[in-house]
């Protein structure tokens, strides 16, 4: 039986739930509780849709919007009260803190009975002007109803509320004709986004107090002018503004009503479903958009190519934190409408779209999402696109903000990464790198062509200045000078050989300073006779050095036959090259039977001041101590002059350096050279 009854009660209990997306609880505040009676069927809709109805005085002490800092009631309807104020619980800052806290208001105001100064001042934080006269009404002379108000014209005859723009959904269109009797008009700032007319009256209506006959400049004119206004704020919280709370009344909800502006036939009224409509909206049963899935992630394409972010089973990821530049992602929601009783799917208006945003500080992309698919209570609203070329923090954000429908911000942070290392598209692939691989092939080829021709077009040997030059040494033409020695002899050009040997360019010389005066003969200078006979004797010199001397002259280089070490002529002493060639022949053939000579001719052959010989000579026998047992380079030792002394420099030099090595005292270096010197 608990069962039982706990079902039937939870039964009960969804039967009278109310339609609104926010709650049930609906405080009507009426100065004069015997006047709800004319709202009888007002109230009646209401609780059909689920509403519970409670009814306080302004001045009751009982009457509170919040209770433990939250709100008592979920919405407020405010009928026009009689006295100059709403009371101390109903302050201008109450009520926006009840807005503050995401609750809703529809606020009556009358003609018949002058606005509060709280009210008014409320208004206006909402940039709500209300006419500085308080007994302010709106007539129209052309539109009006010819039954009840045929001599003040003050119940106008509204036609349907129109679209606001084309952009923006109709929740409050009609069939019939909107009364609206005894109205107080309003304009609202055209600068806040948060308002938007619903009701506007005619081009031929107008505000003025009919209590004041010198009032000729009226508050406003013809569609300047509100009878029914909304206000929507940042939390989507709902203060809706009612010209004439009379139009609220049974009289008026089935009335039969009469005017020329509707071809002067009698029609029945849509105050009814207006009303309907007006509560729906202001309790937010209409206009309330909510968010389902939100997706993101990477095309198939993208997956398919290996660059993406794809998790461990190879799969797409939905939501991933992090994308790469470039990538093609899909982002995707969900919208419902709530539509009184029940989730729809959303549909914008014809004119609108819903936009995506891709962006860091300032949008990089900003895309239309297009309905891919519809559930049975929601769209699902879709793009893809390809990621900037920009690494950062991003935001996906869809901000949809739209007259008369709740406040849409969704958004969701990702990462775009660079190109890892093996990202990156192969040079050939990009078409503005081609002009730079072309230079770089044209180069290389280019390289390959001129080193192709240079090796082909190399001048063959004997047939170039190479040629020449041994033609000329070893020919006899032309030649200026002869050149004997040990009967061999030698034909050679004057202009080769001076320039590169002082001794044969003293000898050879025609300038009256080489020439010598000889007493016997006055006035007469006399030639060298090399000078004369154009030809030197080179008696005391070996002939294979003198030639391979001329061989030098000719070739800057040496024949491949080189002269033996023991037949150095005296003229190696003029070339430098020649001498550190014979050094190395005597560092290469030490062990050769030649190296004794040598050694006289180093010592025997040369100047006192030209050493160069001597301490080659001298090295050589130093590196190669063995030499020094053979009898013959004893008997050297004995017969040349300097030879030991040279080797005993050498030898007390090495041994210091050996001391060294070793860690000894080299101050026993000094008795050792002393010894050796006594």
């Amino acid at each position: 039986m608990r069962v039982l009854f706990s079902l039937l009660f939870a039964a009960l209990l969804g039967a009278v739930q109310a339609l609104s997306s926010t709650g049930s609880r609906l405080l009507v505040v009426i100065e004069e509780l015997a006047e709800k009676e004319k709202y009888g069927t007002f109230w009646g809709d209401l609780e059909s849709r689920g509403y519970r109805l409670f009814f306080e005085s302004p001045k009751s002490e009982a009457l509170r919007l919040f209770k433990h800092g939250e709100r008592a009631y979920d919405h407020l309807l405010l009928l026009p009260p009689k006295s100059k104020g709403l009371g101390p619980n109903l302050t201008p800052q109450i009520l926006l803190e009840f807005v503050n806290n995401a609750g809703n208001i529809l606020l009556g105001l009358s003609a018949t009975s002058p606005t509060p100064a709280a009210i008014s001042s409320l208004l206006l934080e909402l940039d709500i002007h209300l006419p500085p006269d308080r007994n302010s009404v709106v007539v129209d002379h052309f539109s009006y109803d010819e039954k009840s108000a045929g001599d003040k014209h003050d119940v106008l005859l509204m036609k349907s509320p129109k679209s606001l723009r084309p952009d923006v959904k109709n929740y409050f269109a009609q069939n019939g004709p909107i009364v609206v009797p005894r109205a107080v008009g309003h304009v609202l700032d055209n600068a806040s986004p948060l308002l938007a007319p619903i009701l506007r009256a005619q081009s031929t209506s107008y505000a003025y107090n009919p209590k004041d006959e010198n009032d000729e400049e009226p508050f406003a004119v013809g569609e300047q002018l509100s009878l029914v206004s909304a206000f929507q704020a940042r939390n989507s919280a709902r203060f809706t503004v009612l010209g004439s709370t009379e139009m609220l009344e049974d009289e008026w909800f089935n009335a039969q009503v009469k005017s020329s502006a509707f071809g002067g036939k009698t029609v029945a009224t849509a105050n009814r479903n207006f009303a309907s409509s007006l509560s729906a909206w202001t309790f937010q049963e209409l206009g309330v958009l909510k968010v389902g899935r939100v997706e993101h992630y990477l095309n198939d394409a993208s997956e398919k190519s290996g660059t993406g972010n794809s998790s461990a089973l190879g799969t797409a990821q939905i939501n991933p934190k992090i994308y790469r530049i470039k990538n093609d992602v899909t982002f995707t929601i969900e919208l419902s409408e709530y539509d009184m009783d029940k989730l729809v799917p959303f549909v914008p208006a014809p004119a609108d779209t819903i936009q995506l945003e891709f962006s860091m500080l300032s949008p990089f992309h900003r895309l239309a999402l297009q309905p891919t698919s519809h559930t049975a209570n929601s769209t699902l609203f879709s793009t893809s696109f390809t990621l900037p070329d920009q690494h950062g923090i991003f935001n996906f954000r869809v901000n949809y903000k739209r007259p008369f429908l709740t406040n849409i911000d969704e958004k969701r942070t990702v990462t775009v990464r660079h190109f890892a290392h093996d990202e990156w598209p192969r040079s050939f692939v990009i078409s503005a790198a081609w002009p730079w691989i072309g230079g770089i092939g044209v180069t290389a080829v280019g390289w390959l062509a001129f080193v192709a021709l240079w090796l082909w077009s190399e001048p063959v040997r004997g047939k170039g200045k190479g040629a020449k030059k041994v033609q000329v040494h070893e020919s006899s033409e032309y030649s200026d000078l002869t050149i004997a020695c040990a009967g061999a002899t030698y034909r050679v050009h004057e202009a080769i050989i001076c320039p590169r040997s002082e001794f044969f360019a003293a000898a050879c010389r025609h300038d009256k300073a080489s020439r010598l005066r000889d007493p016997g003969l006055e006035g007469e200078s006399i030639l060298w006779q090399e000078a004369i006979e154009r030809k030197v004797d080179l008696v005391c010199d070996h002939s294979e050095a003198v030639a391979a001397m001329i061989h030098y002259f000719y070739h800057l280089d040496y024949a491949e036959q080189v002269p033996k070490l023991s037949k150095p002529c005296r003229h190696y002493l003029e070339f430098p090259d020649q001498l550190r060639s014979f050094e190395k022949q005597l560092t290469a053939h030490w062990n050769d039977a030649e190296f004794i000579p040598a050694l006289y001719v180093a010592y025997q052959n040369t100047p006192e001041d030209e050493k160069f010989l001597r301490r080659a000579a001298a090295d050589a026998l130093n590196a190669h101590a063995e030499l020094l047992g053979k009898p013959e380079v004893q008997a050297a030792m004995y017969e040349i002059n300097g030879l030991s002394y040279e080797l005993l420099k050498r030898s007390m030099k090495r041994l210091k350096e050996l001391m060294e090595e070793l860690g000894l005292d080299t101050t026993r270096y000094r008795d050792i050279v002393h010894y050796l010197s006594s």
